[in-house]
């Protein structure tokens, strides 16, 4: 909200801070293999790209999320393409690493409930993509060319009821998520046990 973007070494300590008013209704932020910064502005469909060091380099367009609020996550692959979720048309983007949109293909490809929409992607390093679906709190695993491979549902209370998922991340053999209504971190195998 105040604009700035903080980088920090793993164990915290400070290594650069800049102020950009461009990022004030920021709601995600990613980092390249290169060590480039992303930040997504969804209202707007911008995607703010800075060199390591802070400085500016581009803006992207994307989708405008008009009506969104909250956290979104895209993922960003070894080859620097970036994976974005498009809520407001229920779609996966994939850009290049120049921001050229490569594709985008329908996420979910079959919606368990009439208003489920992308909100968080991870990409892992064998090409395949994570998608999380917030109001169901289910997981569909993608190839990168937006094929459906698997889905789970990934978050809820012992009950079943449906909770929404509020964080997604994918590392080696692993998925991690975090439910809105939980304060633990679930992790799975990439096809979902």
């Amino acid at each position: 909200g105040a604009g700035f973007v903080h980088k920090f070494e793993s164990n915290g300590t400070p290594l650069l801070s800049f102020e950009e008013a461009t990022v004030k209704r920021a709601a995600g932020i990613g980092v390249d293999a290169g060590g480039a910064i992303y930040v997504a502005v969804p209202q707007q469909g911008n995607i703010f790209v800075y060199f390591p060091d802070g400085a500016f380099f581009q803006a992207w367009r994307a989708a405008p999320q008009r009506h969104f609020s909250g956290p979104i996550k895209f993922g960003i692959d070894e080859e620097g393409a970036l994976f974005v979720p498009d809520a407001a048309n229920s779609r996966s983007l994939k850009l290049s690493n120049r921001g050229r949109l490569l594709k985008s293909w329908r996420a979910p490809q079959t919606p368990a409930s009439p208003d489920e929409r992308p909100s968080l992607i991870s990409a892992q390093p064998d090409n395949f993509l994570f998608v999380s679906y917030s109001s169901t709190g289910r997981i569909e695993k993608f190839s990168t060319d937006g094929a459906s491979v698997t889905s789970w549902p990934a978050a809820g209370d012992p009950g079943g009821a449906a909770a929404s998922v509020t964080g997604l991340a994918a590392a080696g053999d692993f998925v991690f998520t975090m439910a809105a209504s939980s304060s633990q971190i679930r992790m799975w195998t990439t096809n979902g046990e």
